[in-house]
């Protein structure tokens, strides 16, 4: 019995020693529950016209940060210190991954349009109850369309860039 009291007790001194010679994790990442998570001023979805470059904070979780591109001919992120550049440079859809030592991300989806443009004329020219199409580029879609007189014409987005114009009737 005593020999049992004795390793129980000779047990208890080593667990005591061997968690005391851990010192609360030695420094990992993320071992330190005060460290505050990381974070960013880029917002979740950002649109960039192209040509344009953003610059945002970084700030959290365990420095140094990296990013990484899903797409970099559309937009390009570089991130020096604290400061993230998100540059765009061709229209498209990216994303963008701001990445801390410990391997924590935050996502940036990035949509890069160009100038708003359609192959319509300035005046178009239809008789009643005809269609014509037009396709819409540039900008940042989704694209929409209002129509102040849908007793006349209606106009619509297909396909994400087409707009069609239906002719209803004659203005007088």
């Amino acid at each position: 019995m005593k020999l049992l009291k004795f390793i129980a007790a000779a047990f208890a001194v080593v667990m005591t020693l061997l968690a005391a010679g851990c010192g609360g994790g030695g420094g990992s990442p993320g071992g330190n529950p005060s460290q505050k998570a990381l974070t960013t001023t880029a917002p979740a979805i950002l649109s960039l016209q192209v040509g344009s470059t953003a610059r945002y904070e970084v700030s959290g979780g365990v420095p140094p940060y990296r990013v990484g591109n899903s797409q970099a001919s559309v937009a390009n992120a570089t991130i020096n210190g604290t400061k993230l550049d998100i540059a765009a440079l061709s229209v498209g859809s990216a994303k963008v991954d701001i990445i801390d030592y410990s391997g924590s991300k935050i996502t940036v989806a990035v949509t890069v349009g160009g100038t708003l443009a359609t192959n319509a004329p300035d005046n178009v020219t239809l008789m009643p109850g005809s269609v014509t199409r037009y396709q819409i580029s540039g900008g940042n879609g989704a694209y929409r369309v209002t129509n102040p007189n849908v007793q006349v014409a209606v106009a619509n987005i297909t396909n994400g860039n087409v707009l069609e114009i239906w002719l209803l009737l004659w203005e007088q």
